[in-house]
């Protein structure tokens, strides 16, 4: 599947096609801030640091626990700053990925945009999630349809070759 977009009240959202959405878009809703400056103020509240640290947990055999532990400690210190980038590189994260330079941003699970969706703007989530299912509908009608023509084409190509194999019978059998 190729890269998809989400229209949520008329702002556009990338979807990669692991389902990874992309923070900076949804940041992009609050005008007047710069959405790296919204994503680090997430990235340093505590709650925000217990969700992704459950839910890399829950995915992540490789997450590294002691230095999440260590990583929170920092993040609420007025002097360290907190990007997505460092949060990746100390923990091991695997539901965030950042990327610099032109074609570059912060992108997130599905269950870890939703939170941030959430945190930025509760109303701004209902719309999201409704768009989100959408699209996803949408996707699920498609690969329904490929299935079923696949099927289809199947069972074509299976009645050519009993087609075949009865008029072979048949001739051999006048031949007897």
């Amino acid at each position: 599947m190729a890269k998809q977009r989400l229209d949520v009240k008329g702002l556009t959202i990338q979807v990669h096609p692991n389902d990874y959405i992309s923070l900076t878009d949804i940041a992009r809703s609050a005008e007047g801030r710069k959405p790296a400056d919204l994503i680090t103020k997430w990235l340093q509240n505590q709650k925000t640091l217990l969700f992704l640290e459950t839910w890399e947990s829950v995915h992540n055999p490789d997450f590294k626990v002691a230095q999440m532990g260590d990583f929170r400690l920092k993040a609420v210190s007025e002097r360290f700053s907190v990007t997505p980038k460092k949060y990746i590189e100390e923990t091991g994260a695997i539901g965030i990925e950042s990327k610099a330079g032109r074609y570059g941003g912060t992108y997130a699970h599905i269950e870890i945009a939703i939170a941030f969706a959430y945190w930025m703007d509760p109303v701004f989530q209902v719309y999201f999630l409704k768009e989100f299912n959408r699209l996803k509908s949408q996707d699920l009608i498609a690969r329904q349809a490929e299935w079923t023509l696949e099927k289809i084409l199947n069972n074509s190509r299976e009645n050519y070759q009993l087609t075949e194999s009865l008029q072979k019978m048949i001739e051999q059998k006048k031949k007897t």
